[in-house]
Parts: structure tokens; C-alpha cells; sequence
């Protein structure tokens, strides 16, 4: 039951840091 809760908030946390990377790149 951990995995996916992991899974999930891992999964979110690389978006966001995406997310940030596209907004810095275009700054």
C-alpha cells in the first residue's frame, strides 16, 4: 500500500520539478 502512495508523491515531485525547470529555461 506504501509503493504506490511512494510511487505517487515521487511521481508528482518530478513533475513539479519539471514543471520548474521549463519556467527557469524560459525566464
Amino acid at each position: 500500500m506504501l509503493s504506490w502512495i511512494y510511487f505517487l508523491s515521487k511521481g508528482a515531485y518530478g513533475y513539479l520539478n519539471l514543471e520548474n525547470e521549463k519556467a527557469s529555461a524560459s525566464i
